[in-house]
């Protein structure tokens, strides 16, 4: 437990206060002045503008935070973190108006935060509930704290939505919500927090989509958005966050609760990027060459997605890359052996059934063409398929055009009572193209080469009859 205290001005009010803490949390009498010294250190008629009360080890205070300490009508910084204090923070300490950081977080403490807080601690610049039982909903009055900068109330059991008029803090630099029972859909109000350098909104339910003004968080150093309900696509402004350092986006519920797309090439831009967590989603298409401009990535998870195609070669090129998970994905061709892919603890490929080559160690099959071929094989197959649509389409149009031509031309025969003679060769064609004809609409759409031929050939005698 550590003690650091500023002298203002004398007053026993301040050390009658303390007394009934120490009385509270350590046990004492409220009138034992000598043992009150080795608690604060100070002669007892001093006045108190920092509190500090950290928990160490054993050393921690337990029990309810006595009213008194709200009558310390001078004190500038409160700290009772890590410690076992349970009960509900006392009204009279909201009444300390010249408080510029309360933090109470890791204890075991309860109840509500007062709708009108924002309107009561003017100057706090940073409040810390983190890691209590606190619970009801985040006041919206928190958004009139204008000289907040940093606001944490993780891990708490908090409900409803993130007040949208948080977009008017301005000066907050750090924010956390995780761990939360939030279930916000409107997180447009996040992209006005300019100053932001970590956003954290991690484990809890909120939903929707990131919105494309998170680009205007430049200063944003951690975005952590892991085990949410946030969907859709990764907004391309992402990009514009050129001092991300952590980008933690992993594990969002699936179902039609996970992100889709493929990843954006816009990535590169983010230089000082460190880590990247896109795990479990359901992003499509190939990894991105881009990643490989990232030089100071250092961890990149990608695994339970549907990636496709090549690892990128350029992976192996950053040198200060030591873990990369591109695991459960579609990944095919050959591995790459350099940088993070020579050593096998560093890296995991596991579920992708058509890769080949790399380090001995991982036991692949060769791989029986080169990168490039593999790539031509993707590009034909891609091809054929595109060809085989096309036919088909053809084929179809071109049935339901002999459909129509003979139609027209039973017409033709029903009004001029007209008998084919069938004794030219092109009549003979034509009468047996006629008497095949059922038989020709039964058959695959999809012709072969010499069937397209012969197909064209009744088409024409067709026409040529009409």
């Amino acid at each position: 437990m550590s003690i650091l205290v500023a002298v203002a001005a004398q007053a026993a009010g301040d050390g009658a206060a303390l007394l009934a803490f120490k009385a509270a949390a350590i046990g004492g009498g409220h009138h034992n002045h000598n043992r009150l010294l080795p608690f604060v250190e100070v002669e007892q008629h001093q006045r108190w503008r920092l509190l500090q009360l950290g928990g160490s080890g054993t050393n921690q205070l337990e029990g309810p935070i006595p009213p008194q300490l709200g009558s310390m009508g001078d004190l500038r910084f409160l700290y009772l973190f890590e410690n076992n204090l349970s009960g509900q923070l006392p009204s009279s300490l909201y009444n300390l108006s010249m408080l510029q950081a309360l933090v109470v977080a890791n204890n075991s403490l309860s109840g509500t935060i007062p709708s009108n807080i924002g309107d009561r601690l003017h100057n706090i610049e940073n409040l810390d509930f983190a890691v209590n039982q606190f619970h009801g909903t985040i006041p919206p009055s928190l958004s009139n704290l204008s000289a907040i900068t940093n606001l944490q109330l993780s891990t708490n059991s908090f409900v409803g939505h993130v007040p949208s008029a948080f977009g008017r803090l301005k000066g907050l630099v750090i924010l956390y919500l995780e761990g939360n029972k939030l279930e916000a859909n409107d997180t447009e109000g996040i992209g006005y927090l300019v100053g932001l350098q970590v956003l954290v909104m991690a484990n809890t339910s909120i939903s929707g989509v990131i919105p494309e003004s998170i680009g205007h968080l430049q200063n944003l150093a951690v975005l952590g958005l892991y085990n949410t309900n946030l969907s859709g696509l990764v907004p391309l402004s992402i990009g514009n966050l050129t001092q991300l350092n952590i980008l933690l986006v992993y594990n969002l519920k699936l179902g039609q609760n996970s992100f889709v797309g493929s990843i954006p090439q816009s990535l590169e831009n983010l230089k000082g990027l460190a880590l990247l967590n896109l795990t479990m989603n359901k992003l499509s298409g190939t990894i991105p060459d881009a990643l490989s401009s990232i030089r100071g990535l250092k961890e990149l998870y990608l695994a339970h997605n549907n990636l496709s195609g090549l690892i990128p070669s350029g992976l192996q090129n950053l040198t200060f890359l030591y873990e990369l998970d591109l695991s459960f994905n579609d990944l095919q061709g050959e591995v790459p052996k350099g940088g993070v892919f020579a050593n096998e603890t560093y890296f995991s490929i596991y579920g992708n059934g058509e890769l080949c080559g790399g380090i001995p160690q991982l036991h692949l099959a060769s791989c029986s063409m080169s990168t490039r071929e593999m790539k031509n094989r993707h590009l034909s197959k891609s091809l054929i398929i595109s060809l085989a649509s096309i036919s088909a389409l053809v084929c179809s149009v071109l049935v339901v055009i002999l459909i129509q031509l003979m139609h027209k031309k039973l017409r033709k025969r029903h009004e001029s009572q007209f008998i084919s003679t069938i004794e030219e060769p092109h009549e003979r064609v034509s009468y047996h193209a006629y008497r095949m004809g059922p038989v020709v609409f039964q058959r695959p759409i999809c012709l072969d080469k010499e069937a397209m031929a012969w197909f064209i050939n009744v088409l024409y005698m067709m026409i040529r009859e009409l």
